[in-house]
């Protein structure tokens, strides 16, 4: 819904993922944040 991402971000979320997702959307959102983390990058496997 328009807005729901802003409302989210506002509320304190650090990022945002909206259904439907895929599983690359969610690796590519993990990744970033290890990214900044240092930590080593996610695998996913869909079942």
């Amino acid at each position: 819904m328009a807005g729901d991402r802003e409302r989210c971000l506002e509320a304190g979320c650090d990022d945002v993922i909206a259904k439907p997702f895929r599983g690359d959307d969610i690796a590519r959102t993990v990744e970033r944040y290890c990214r900044e983390a240092k930590c080593p990058a996610p695998t996913v496997a869909m079942v």
